[in-house]
């Protein structure tokens, strides 16, 4: 019929096998239709020119899970270690370290580059597993050289708006809250980190991308 509804009990695979069965069972033009007017972004292994892993052919329905990846100039960096040999971050999921060294005339800086992905949910809820896991990063980071943290972190000064809103009205309705919210730009300031994109002072919308 030209739509495709996902059950809230289906299986990842069972998902990827639904779409790649409706990506082949629909016509040239009602996909056009899709992605022109209904905004679809479902590909497959050939349009992505992809080879696809083992299971799957050609026309079906192109996936790949999230991943981390840093890219840098050679010319300008000169990369040291390819992960974090210590060990640092080997209970944070989905974090790891790079260090590099920057020179300059006669002088070298090291520093150190650790990435991550925190927790996705624009509630309360979500906010609150977003500073614990940065907690546990940026406290490990303590011993780092000169750390820079780059993340996808999930929030912005949308987010903490729309908690803080959500907040005031359940307080004006006589419910008792928890303690004071702490969002994950106030642990970054607090840690002595600068936060290159200013929450206090703009609202950042955060944008969803999905492929």
């Amino acid at each position: 019929n030209g739509h495709y509804d996902k059950s809230p009990t289906m299986s990842l695979d069972d998902h990827d096998q639904k779409i790649s069965e409706f990506l082949k069972a629909s016509t040239p033009d009602v996909l056009e239709e899709l992605m022109s007017k209904k905004g679809l972004t479902c590909t497959t292994y050939a349009q992505e020119k992809c080879p696809p892993p083992d299971g799957k052919q050609q026309d079906d329905f192109y996936h790949s899970k999230d991943h981390l990846a840093v890219y840098y100039n050679s010319d300008v960096v000169r990369l040291n270690t390819t992960i974090d040999e210590t060990g640092l971050f080997q209970n944070e999921e989905g974090v790891f370290r790079l260090n590099f060294t920057y020179p300059v005339k006669t002088e070298e800086y090291n520093f150190d580059i650790i990435t991550a992905h925190l927790k996705s949910g624009e509630n309360e809820k979500g906010e609150v597993k977003r500073v614990k896991e940065l907690r546990a990063i940026l406290d490990e980071a303590d011993v780092c050289e000169n750390p820079i943290v780059l993340m996808d972190s999930n929030t912005c000064g949308q987010y903490r708006n729309t908690i803080l809103q959500h907040r005031q009205r359940a307080t004006d309705e006589g419910n008792i809250l928890s303690e004071e919210m702490i969002f994950v730009n106030d642990l970054i300031l607090s840690k002595k980190y600068k936060n290159i994109i200013d929450e206090d002072h703009t609202n950042h919308k955060s944008i969803k991308m999905r492929h």
